[in-house]
């Protein structure tokens, strides 16, 4: 089972949390926009990965 900490860390660096908000690129608001997609930014590595789902239950994907 997952704790809340686990779904917040960063999927690539595995240390930073997922905690700011990235915009989406057009073509992803375009084509997806039924999509519950988010993209968040990692506080320490700065890379951007999507998100699936609610902020509660989201299961973060390396982009």
């Amino acid at each position: 089972m997952e704790t809340k900490n686990n779904k917040n860390k960063c999927p690539k660096c595995a240390v930073g949390i997922l905690n700011r908000r990235a915009k989406r690129p057009f073509w992803m608001k375009t084509l997806f926009f039924w999509l519950p997609i988010k993209r968040y930014e990692c506080g320490s590595c700065f890379r951007r990965s999507y998100v699936f789902g609610s902020y509660g239950t989201r299961n973060a994907v390396e982009a």
